[in-house]
Order: C-alpha cells, then sequence, then structure tokens
C-alpha cells in the first residue's frame, strides 16, 4: 500500500509546497511552514505517486543533501526523488507529465494511450532510467508545445 503524501501549488503565489503528510482542511486553510493559504480558491493539492525516480545520491544538490539528512535519514536510505502529479520526466528521448486519470484509477503519463498505469510501467521495468526534471507548475517550458497546459 502506497504512502498518502501530497505537494500543494499556490497559484496567485506561485510557490510550491514540500511535501505535505496528513494535514487539516477542515477550516479551509492549508498551511505551508510560515504561510497560510485559502484551500478552495487558491491552491492544487498533487499526491504522490508512490514512486521514486533514479536520481542517485551522488547527483543530489547540497541543499537537497542537507534537507534529507537534516529529516534524520541517512545517505544509504536514498532511493530516488518521490514522484509527484504534475511532475515533468524524462526518459532518454522521452518527456511526458505525470497526471491522474480516473478511467484507469491510477497515475499515467499524459500522452501514454496503452492501458498501463505508471505502477505497471515501474514494475515491468520499462521506465529504469526515468529523471524528474520539473513540474508542469514551476517549469511550464521544459514540456514540449503539444504537452503544454495552462494552470494559472
Amino acid at each position: 500500500m502506497r504512502e498518502h503524501k501530497y505537494r500543494a501549488w499556490h497559484r496567485k503565489e506561485k510557490l510550491m509546497s514540500e511535501s505535505l503528510g496528513v494535514f487539516d482542511i477542515g477550516d479551509g486553510f492549508i498551511d505551508f511552514g510560515e504561510y497560510r493559504f485559502g484551500y478552495e480558491d487558491d491552491v492544487i493539492l498533487l499526491e504522490y505517486t508512490g514512486l521514486k525516480d533514479n536520481t542517485k545520491w551522488r547527483d543530489l544538490a547540497k541543499e537537497e543533501k542537507i534537507y534529507w539528512l537534516l529529516d534524520g535519514n541517512m545517505p544509504g536510505d536514498w532511493r530516488g526523488k518521490e514522484i509527484y502529479e504534475g511532475d515533468i520526466l524524462k526518459t532518454n528521448d522521452h518527456i511526458d507529465y505525470v497526471e491522474w486519470k480516473d478511467e484507469f484509477s491510477g497515475f499515467k503519463y499524459h500522452n501514454d494511450k496503452s492501458r498501463m498505469t505508471m505502477v505497471d510501467w515501474f514494475e515491468h521495468g520499462q521506465y529504469s532510467g526515468v529523471e524528474i526534471v520539473g513540474n508542469i507548475y514551476e517549469n511550464p517550458k521544459l514540456l514540449p508545445e503539444l504537452l503544454k497546459v495552462n494552470y494559472e
């Protein structure tokens, strides 16, 4: 069973939260550390897919390593960056973004016409070289023209 975690994108402030575990939105607000935003009209919740990319520990930026260690982890615990809905992924010469598809009850690449979800692809070893290169909110210019989406 996969862990339920979220990131949140604040549209007006153009601010992406770090991963959010269990949080309370009963009062209509989501807390981003020192910031607090209205949930219904300001924030897009992005769910963790349960999958990780193939980023190696040695390839992380210094800040990413520090964040990982300060969270109580060891370098040997590293298994890749967590893949969230809206992330832009690159494998060899393929680039696409992750979205939830109700008809498959799973996460898929936006342009994937197959019947397989991302979990299926990963379990069959089809995307062993996947890398997160950004997300559709902070890095829309990374997407090819045919994938452009407007999430402002």
